[in-house]
């Protein structure tokens, strides 16, 4: 096996990524909700990385681009489920 072939094996084809600013005093509420959500079929991988002081980055390695855009029912689901954590951060996005 050639290292390319390690290192592609190691990356997701397909990423989606969701940013948001949680509201003063719920930031345990979030992580507990994060960490409670079941996997939809397909994902990989999730993280959260603190962006700044109450700012987070949610990102999710998935298998496929068909597993990520079958799993966007439970994506929106679950973003509808933690909305009461976070500030909205523009009503355009």
């Amino acid at each position: 096996m050639y290292i390319s072939e390690i290192v592609f094996s190691l990356v997701a084809v397909f990423l989606n990524c969701v940013r948001g600013v949680i509201k003063v005093g719920y930031e345990d509420q979030y992580i507990d909700a994060l960490e409670n959500w079941p996997c939809p079929k397909g994902m990989m991988h999730r993280y959260v990385a603190k962006t700044g002081d109450r700012d987070v980055c949610f990102v999710v390695l998935w298998e496929s681009e068909e597993m990520l855009v079958e799993a966007r029912p439970e994506m929106l689901e679950y973003l509808n489920s933690v909305r009461k954590y976070l500030d909205e951060i523009s009503i355009e996005l």
